[in-house]
């Protein structure tokens, strides 16, 4: 993805992991930050295993569900009272 210049338009980060972010955030940011934008948040959320599972365990699934959704309107918020 390409992302144009800009001059301090405020940007926001959601990523899902099963388990690790895979180090996303920091570089992320400082390609933003060098195209001009202003980093105001980044949230990572737990998430079920969706890449071959080897058993589905429905009720540990349905929790990770259930809090992450909960960490998204905490976040959203946040980010709503930030703007």
């Amino acid at each position: 993805m390409v992302f144009p210049r800009t001059d301090k338009t405020p940007v926001f980060m959601v990523d899902t992991m099963m388990a690790f972010s895979g180090a996303i955030v920091g570089p992320l940011k400082k390609v933003l930050t060098e195209k001009g934008y202003n980093c105001i948040g980044a949230c990572e959320i737990v998430m079920p295993n969706n890449w071959l599972p080897k058993q589905i365990n429905e009720e540990e699934n349905e929790k990770k569900i259930n809090n992450g959704l909960r960490k998204a309107r905490e976040y959203t918020i946040c980010i709503v009272n930030k703007i």
